[in-house]
C-alpha cells in the first residue's frame, strides 16, 4: 500500500505532521497515527489499525480530504489594539 502525500492543513494552510504511537493491547500492537497542524494545532485526525501501513495511509487520506462545511467560515483574527 503506497502512503499518500501529506497535504497542508485545509483550514489554515500550516504544515501537517504525523505522530506514531504504538500501543500494546495484551500482546497485540495497535498502531496509532495522528496527523495534525504543526503551527496552529487547529485539527487532529487519528486512525488505529493492527496494520501499521494501513493506519498511516488511512490517517493521511482522511486528513487530505477534510474541508470546510458549507455553513462555516474561517475566523479572521484582527491583532489591532
Amino acid at each position: 500500500m503506497k502512503t499518500p502525500e501529506l497535504k497542508p492543513c485545509p483550514f489554515c494552510g500550516s504544515h501537517a505532521k504525523t505522530m506514531y504511537v504504538p500501543f500494546d493491547d495484551h500482546g497485540h500492537v495497535i498502531h496509532i497515527f495522528r496527523v495534525y497542524c504543526f503551527f496552529s494545532r487547529c485539527a487532529v485526525i487519528e486512525r488505529r489499525n493492527l496494520d501499521k501501513d494501513a493506519a498511516k495511509s488511512e490517517a493521511i487520506e482522511r486528513w487530505n480530504t477534510r474541508c470546510y462545511p458549507s455553513d462555516v467560515r474561517p475566523v479572521q483574527i484582527n491583532n489591532q489594539n
